[in-house]
Order: structure tokens, then sequence, then C-alpha cells
């Protein structure tokens, strides 16, 4: 397996070719997810072939936006599929890489440890100090896209989205829950709830 060139293909294409108007799903949203799998896989003590296989997942789990924006998910492990053996992974490896990928979709409901982790670190900001920061890009694509339509709708959705989500690794639990919890409550005190 030749990680770093996999890893150079998508994140260039990643910064070339996705619109300046996606202002969350972007570079750094990548390399932000990168950070989180090598944190949570560590605190999982994950083997060095399994963090490798979801390391090169993490690079391709947006790359599907180049091309749509709804279910960009199958879009994105078909590229990896298509390009992974070019970069020395066997069938196998290339498998459980676009599997980890379809891992990514909400409301997908992981099922097993790589699909934990990938998960929680896809989502990792969302107990963050920076959660309002990087919440906010997501705002701003989304009304550009039009998927909402202001400021009282994404608050709603916001709110409806921390209240029912779940961190699935310890390690995440652990290091993310009360931070997410605290962003539940400065949500529900906004919304008058």
């Amino acid at each position: 397996m030749n990680y770093e060139a996999a890893e150079k293909y998508a994140l260039s294409r990643i910064h070339d070719e996705l619109p300046e108007t996606y202002y969350y799903h972007r570079l750094s949203h990548t390399q932000d997810v990168m950070k989180a799998v090598r944190y949570i896989a560590e605190g999982e003590q994950v083997s060095s072939e399994e963090l490798d296989l979801l390391k090169a997942a993490t690079v391709f789990h947006d790359l599907g936006f180049v091309e749509t924006y709804a279910d960009h998910e199958p879009v994105g492990a078909r590229i990896a599929g298509e390009m992974l053996p070019g970069f020395g992974y066997s069938s196998s490896q290339v498998e459980k890489v676009k599997a980890l990928i379809l891992a990514t979709a909400l409301p997908y409901k992981p099922q097993n440890r790589l699909e934990m982790i990938i998960r929680d670190a896809d989502l990792d900001y969302l107990g963050r100090e920076d959660y309002l920061l990087i919440a906010h890009q997501l705002k701003l694509e989304w009304l550009h896209l039009g998927i909402i339509k202001s400021m009282k709708e994404w608050y709603q959705l916001q709110y409806q989205f921390l209240s029912n989500h779940n961190f699935y690794t310890d390690t995440a639990r652990r290091h993310r829950q009360s931070g997410k919890e605290n962003h539940i409550a400065q949500l529900r005190e906004l919304l008058g709830l």
C-alpha cells in the first residue's frame, strides 16, 4: 500500500475540484477528520494496518462531492475503488476502505469498530470547543445551497441533530460527549426550549 500517494491524489482533488462555496466540506474538513481518526484510533488501540485503512477511507470519504452533493458517499467509495488498486491496495483492502466510506453516510449505524471510529472522527467537532466556528461553515454552505432558509431553521436542525447523535467509541464518548451536551444546552437556550 502506498498511502502517501493515495492521500496526495485525494487531497489534491478535494483542494482543486470542490467549489469555493463548500465552506464546510473542503480540504480543511478532511484534514480535521484525519487528525480525529488518528486520535481516536490511538485511543481505541487499532493495529497499524487498521489505521492505514482508516486513513485511506478518511481521505476519500468526501471526494464524492466533486461529482454530487447528495449521496456523495457511494461516489467517494466508487472513486476509491477505482483508484486504490493503482496505489497498491489489495481487493480486500479496497473493499474495507469502501465500506468505511459508506459508513460515514447518515443515518447509517456502524457495524464494527473501524466504522465506529470513522463515524466518530467525521463528527468529532460536535463535542469540541470549536464547534460553533465549524458549524458556522456548514450553515453558510447550506444557506448558499438553499438547504436551509433561516437561522431559526438552522438552530432547530442543529438541536435535533445533536440531540439524536451518538458517539460510538469509548474514546469519543470520554473526550467529546460532555462538550456536545454543553452545545445542546446552548441551542436549547437559544431556541427557548
